[in-house]
């Protein structure tokens, strides 16, 4: 049971709540207070102006006067005379006389954008002063609902058009040093065009009844002749005066067949071919009969092997996938040390450049290195071009003695 004393001490206590601080949070409507925003709506980047205003529309001045407010903990505030390090705004004024106004102004703009919109509350100014008699107040403004809106998509859309960028230059200059490399390849077809021909035959009463040449080695997607002679001395048994020449392209299972029309007071003539996939494919040519598509019973000459090479435009696309990887490489690198990814500048773009260009060399050397095949090509050509310089020579040489044995027979 609680004693007189106890009762007494907390009827003093709650004495004191009910009665002082009422006092001393009471309001003062004769003290406008109002805080302002100048736009409601924004983006994180967007600078906004808030606009703190005290007025005395009482009779009586009013003292010792102090104004907060708050810039949330997301925002920046500026000047940093009236904004202090933690968002806070304090300011002591002695006297607000009757009629008197007070007007502050700072702004805030977002620190980051936080990829999202938000919907934030200003909070209220809040003023606190004395009256005439001594008693403190406290007066507060509305709060403000704010609404900041992300500019993340357009941001997603500049990096796309930059990464997009980055990506096209990369290729491009990949494929470009690997099409300056690939010149080194294109010396053998510039020393030896018209070499390096195989050709199947169809034999007839000991004659090359049907014979075509093709070239040994051919690029895929990249058109070929094939040419065709027929002698028909030994073909006795073509009665008929219109057939179809059959040429048989053959890569193990699958087969490219192409047919065009022939009279027989047509010798030579050529098609024209094109392997699709690489590898090595059997090459044939037969004669058919133009009314029912059969072919003509023993008119076909034996298969070939030509030898189908994935060619420049397969070069090309391994030295853009090099490019590529030397920019994923480099983002790698920018974000590492320099904690960002790669930005489309002059620095940028040199240097992707020349990386890219450089590594379109890489793959063709590296393969190259294994197979030997374009030092070996290179090789057979120079060895074939010697040959037959030094036959000319000998032709030339012959010529000259030839020359002068008639010469001195003719002096005789």
């Amino acid at each position: 049971m609680h004693t007189f004393k106890e009762v007494l001490v907390s009827s003093l206590i709650v004495g004191i709540i009910f009665c002082f601080v009422p006092c001393v949070l009471s309001q003062d409507d004769s003290i406008k207070v109002t805080k302002s925003a100048s736009t409601l709506e924004f983006n994180w980047e967007d600078t906004v102006v808030i606009t703190l205003t005290i007025k005395n529309e009482g009779e009586n001045a009013v003292n010792n006067i102090t104004i907060m407010d708050y810039v949330p903990v997301v925002f920046e505030g500026e000047p940093k005379t009236l904004v202090d390090s933690t968002g806070t705004i304090n300011i002591t004024r002695d006297i607000l006389l009757p009629n008197e106004e007070l007007s502050y102004s700072y702004i805030f703009k977002g620190k980051k954008d936080l990829g999202s919109e938000l919907n934030i509350t200003l909070r209220a100014l809040q003023v606190s002063f004395k009256d005439e008699t001594g008693v403190s107040h406290l007066q507060k403004s509305d709060d403000i609902a704010v609404t900041v809106k992300s500019e993340q998509p357009s941001q997603t859309n500049e990096l796309l058009f930059q990464s997009a960028i980055l990506l096209i230059f990369s290729f491009t200059f990949g494929a470009l040093g690997s099409f300056i490399n690939n010149l080194d390849g294109l010396d053998v077809e510039q020393v030896l065009p018209n070499t390096a021909k195989i050709k199947g035959v169809y034999t007839a009463e000991g004659k090359e009844a049907i014979s075509f040449s093709a070239p040994q080695s051919v690029k895929v997607n990249k058109p070929f002749n094939v040419e065709i002679t027929i002698d028909l001395d030994s073909l006795k048994d073509l009665k008929e005066e219109s057939y179809r020449i059959e040429m048989l392209l053959k890569r193990k299972n699958q087969v490219w067949r192409k047919e065009v029309p022939w009279s027989k007071k047509d010798k030579k003539f050529k098609i024209a071919l094109l392997a699709q996939i690489t590898g090595e494919h059997s090459l044939k040519c037969s004669i058919i009969k133009a009314e029912n598509q059969n072919v003509v019973s023993d008119y076909s000459t034996t298969p070939v092997t030509i030898d189908v090479n994935r060619g420049l435009l397969h070069n090309l696309l391994v030295g853009g996938v090099a490019g590529i990887i030397i920019l994923v490489s480099l983002e790698a690198l920018s974000a590492m040390f320099a904690d960002k990814g790669l930005e489309v500048t002059v620095r940028t773009m040199v240097t992707l450049t020349v990386s890219c260009v450089v590594a379109g060399f890489i793959p063709k050397k590296i393969i190259d290195s294994y197979t030997k095949t374009l030092a070996k090509e290179k090789e057979d050509a120079e060895s074939q071009r010697d040959q037959v310089q030094q036959e000319f020579e000998e032709a030339k040489e012959q010529k000259k003695k030839s020359k002068k044995l008639k010469e001195e027979l003719s002096l005789r």
